[in-house]
């Protein structure tokens, strides 16, 4: 064998434990994932019942468009938008939760407002 073949044998050898490795790391990424999606259900079940366990009532605000509310107050959201979606719509959220909570105490409103992720 030539020296050429040696350098193809090291390469596919190479990208064979380089394709092993890749495995390896999806297949205990797609765990921590599932895992994950177990917690958050577990924790919407627990914030569903505490708000039917507690008295009175409980106001829900959902933002139609986030991402359209972000465009409209922000030159950066655009861009970002399309790249992180996730991080423009918790930014929203929290910017919404800080003016209301703004509004309510200027009111003299005593009032806990928190952002709870569902899955509806």
């Amino acid at each position: 064998m030539n020296a050429g073949w040696w350098v193809v044998l090291a390469g596919a050898l190479l990208a064979l434990v380089a394709a092993g490795l890749i495995w390896r790391q999806a297949c205990g990424l797609r765990g921590r994932v599932d895992a994950l999606g177990r917690d958050v259900s577990a924790a919407d079940a627990e914030v569903r019942q505490a708000i039917a366990s507690r008295e009175g009532m409980c106001l829900i605000v959902e933002v139609a468009d986030p991402l359209a509310v972000a465009a409209v107050h922000s030159r950066m959201a655009g861009p970002v938008s399309g790249v992180a979606p996730g991080l423009v719509r918790r930014r929203v959220y929290e910017q919404l939760r800080r003016e209301l909570d703004e509004q309510l105490r200027e009111r003299g409103i005593d009032a806990r407002i928190g952002i709870h992720r569902g899955s509806d």
